[in-house]
């Protein structure tokens, strides 16, 4: 698995339990957003859950199925994020990877997109990752259990919130200290 890249490396994983779970809760299937959508399990599993329109974002174009979904390339912070259009955001793993001031400015725009009565369901790391260091926030952003849950202040309810640490190896198999939050929240 050495230099795979996440979306080679995931491109036969089954969709993401927290997506999976996710869609308990949603009012309406309608429109999607796929945020670091890599190899396309999420939307490809979204649009088999009969979502008619559905936009995936990534920097790296998957090596197959684009076709199957509205893909954009580019980076998540230059997307055009329009107002109250999405019946869910899915954000699972690639909010971690923008420095903490594009985060700071890209995060709300996501909020923003979500209808009322919409489904955010995104992942965060925890200022305990073994990834937090001076080296690495200049292109990762990592967050306390109360810094979190502020950035949660505006939605209505709460319906996951996991914080998890343990010990495990990256998708290329380092060693690594993994504290990460889960979050499903209903706007």
């Amino acid at each position: 698995m050495k230099n795979q890249t996440y979306a080679e490396a995931t491109k036969n994983s089954p969709p993401n339990k927290l997506l999976r779970q996710a869609l308990e809760f949603l009012s309406e299937s309608n429109k999607a957003l796929d945020i670091g959508s890599g190899s396309l399990r999420d939307s490809l599993f979204l649009k088999s859950k009969g979502f008619r329109e559905l936009t995936a974002i990534d920097k790296e174009i998957p090596k197959a199925n684009a076709e199957k979904v509205n893909f954009m390339h580019g980076k998540i912070e230059e997307f055009d994020f329009p107002q109250k259009e999405y019946d869910i955001v899915v954000a699972i793993n690639s909010l971690p990877f923008l420095n903490t001031k594009t985060f700071e400015s890209t995060f709300p725009k996501i909020i923003d997109s979500l209808k009322n009565s919409g489904v955010l369901c995104f992942t965060l790391f925890g200022n305990k990752d073994g990834w937090n260091s001076e080296s690495k926030k200049e292109s990762m952003n990592f967050h306390s259990k109360s810094e979190v849950l502020d950035l949660l202040k505006d939605f209505s309810d709460i319906k996951i919130f996991i914080e998890e640490e343990r010990e495990g190896k990256t998708i290329n198999g380092q060693e690594k200290h993994w504290h990460i939050f889960r979050v499903v929240v209903v706007k």
